[in-house]
This record gives C-alpha cells, structure tokens and sequence, in this order.
C-alpha cells in the first residue's frame, strides 16, 4: 500500500503493482475514499505546517544542546572561581591577622 501526497490526492492511500525484478503492470486502485478540494487543500497546509514546527523543534533541540553545554562550562568555571575565592579569603584573614600582629608590635614598640 502506497501514500499519494500530490496536491490533488494528499494522504489518499493507493495499491498498485510492486513490480518484480523491474518489471511492473499497470495495475492501480484507490484504497481511501476521493476527498474533496477543501479538504485537500486543508491536509496540505496542515502538512506544510507540521514541516515547519518540525524545523523548528529540530533548531531548538541543537539551540538546547548548544545551551546544555555552554551552562555545563559556566558551572565548571563557577566552581573554579569559588575554590580561587575560598583561598583568597583564607590568605586576606591571615593577611588581617599578620597586620593587627604587626600592628599592635608597633605600639608596644613605641610605648616602651
């Protein structure tokens, strides 16, 4: 069983001969009912339409996976700054301290 998608006979099923080794006869027949031109022309822009929303999930499934990865990066940088971060905050405490040390050494000093 074959599918007609000419603009006359859109989604109209049809038999005809499979042909063996290349050779074919004219055998056809109409399985479905004829239907008519307003609905035809309904079947094709329907068709056109799916074609296009199937375009358009194709482009926004590449646009997701495209997304997917620059967030999977964002995160893996994410986690590197944080870790930089961390460390730079211990080194600033440590720095805080030596100052207040260095300070109060100071005034010892000059009060003695």
């Amino acid at each position: 069983m074959f599918t007609s998608w000419i603009k006359q006979n859109p989604g109209r099923r049809f038999l005809r001969c499979p042909g063996v080794s290349g050779r074919r006869c004219d055998f056809f027949e109409w399985v479905d009912p004829y239907i008519c031109d307003r609905a035809a022309q309904i079947i094709l822009g329907l068709l056109v339409r799916m074609t296009h929303v199937e375009g358009h999930n194709r482009e926004l499934q590449t646009q997701n996976t495209g997304l997917q990865e620059e967030n999977r990066l964002l995160l893996e940088s994410l986690i590197r700054l944080e870790a930089a971060n961390k460390s730079l905050l211990y080194k600033f405490k440590l720095l805080k301290i030596c100052a207040t040390i260095c300070l109060l050494a100071y005034v010892f000093y000059i009060m003695s």
